[in-house]
């Protein structure tokens, strides 16, 4: 059985950030991802506002989608607080 190759350049394409994509801080959904010479780091905005002072001097890019944040808040909860 042969090795599988990736592509590291594809791996770490910008892409949109889905809700399965989580915050490697704390596990809430990830808004922003950092691409550093070693590999990538997802945050929510919280952490990404608390770090990123400490991490411009060694990313190489980010992607940054905290714009949808607010997007994403207005859509509402599957689980509201509606009465039947």
């Amino acid at each position: 059985m042969g090795a599988t190759q990736v592509n590291v350049n594809e791996a770490f394409l910008p892409r949109h950030l889905t809700d399965h994509d989580r915050c490697d801080r704390c596990g809430s959904r990830a808004y922003v991802q950092v691409r550093l010479a070693t590999g990538q780091l997802l945050f929510c905005a919280h952490h990404y506002q608390e770090f990123e002072a400490r991490l411009q001097p060694i990313v190489t890019a980010v992607f940054d989608e905290r714009d949808r944040l607010h997007a994403d808040s207005s859509r509402g909860s599957a689980y509201s607080s509606a009465s039947p």
